[in-house]
């Protein structure tokens, strides 16, 4: 079967199979290349990894090539996911649940709390390491996860 996905970091190609005839489970994943990145070899197969029907048709319309066309189309992805979760703190790659960081506002812990562990973002008191936020909470340092 031919790679049906590309990473748009690496290049890599992949297969995701469609169903369990081939032996793999249905949606489980393939590698189609000789080898991947960091970016897609054993991690979760996020907004890099992109169908090639949606690279192929984008390269074809401004006449790059694939690799390019994927790089651009996952950068457009990541920009995308930026200005989807601004009021999002919970899909930012700082963020870090944990139910105690509520305490300060709610006087005990709470489940749509966390840190946020980008050092450009000061917590505002000595007594915390790290800023308090809510899983909702917007944030002008927003870095979406790979």
């Amino acid at each position: 079967m031919d790679a049906t996905h590309i990473c748009g970091i690496c290049g890599a190609l992949w297969i995701q199979w469609p169903d369990d005839s081939a032996g793999c489970p249905a949606g489980s994943w393939s590698l189609r290349s000789q080898k991947a990145g960091e970016c897609c070899d054993n991690v979760a197969m996020g907004l890099q990894i992109i169908p090639l029907s949606e690279v192929d048709e984008f390269a074809a319309e401004v006449e790059i090539e694939r690799a390019e066309a994927a790089a651009v189309l996952y950068a457009d992805r990541i920009a995308q996911a930026e200005r989807d979760a601004r009021g999002n703190c919970g899909l930012c790659r700082h963020y870090r649940p944990d139910p105690e960081a509520g305490r300060r506002y709610f006087g005990e812990p709470n489940k749509d709390s966390g840190w946020c562990l980008n050092p450009a973002v000061p917590s505002g008191r000595a007594d915390y390491p790290h800023a308090d936020m809510l899983s909702g909470d917007w944030c002008q340092q927003f870095e979406a996860r790979p």
